[in-house]
């Protein structure tokens, strides 16, 4: 397991997997924030952090191997307030129509190379 730049309350998190994931799960228990960028995580990472009882903000950027079935299980996470998704290629608008009203959702999907 690696991982960089994690503060004391877990909110600085980058290069991590499913495993690291899952060990933030068992043991993080008051983590409210899990931010995740450049990440080989797949979807058992978003089902493990639905069922978060602290989880409030969720943040996945360029994360290639998530898709809308693991979106779409984040709208059973309880404390939930907000998620941003952005550069996701395997996301699209269709994963949001689960999340409550009450939930802030970000979406950004990927630039198109070469692109504007």
């Amino acid at each position: 397991m690696y991982c960089q730049r994690i503060t004391q309350d877990g909110r600085r998190i980058n290069n991590t997997g499913d495993q690291s994931t899952e060990y933030f799960c068992a043991h993080a228990t008051k983590l409210r924030a899990y931010n995740i960028w450049l990440s080989d995580i797949t979807d058992r990472s978003l089902e493990l952090l639905s069922g978060m009882q602290s989880i409030e903000s969720l943040l996945f950027y360029d994360c290639p191997k998530i898709t809308d079935s693991g979106v779409r299980s984040l709208a059973a996470a309880p404390r939930l307030k907000s998620i941003d998704l952005q550069e996701n290629p395997n996301v699209t608008p269709a994963a949001l129509s689960d999340f409550d009203r009450s939930v802030q959702v970000n979406f950004h999907p990927p630039t198109p190379a070469g692109g504007d």
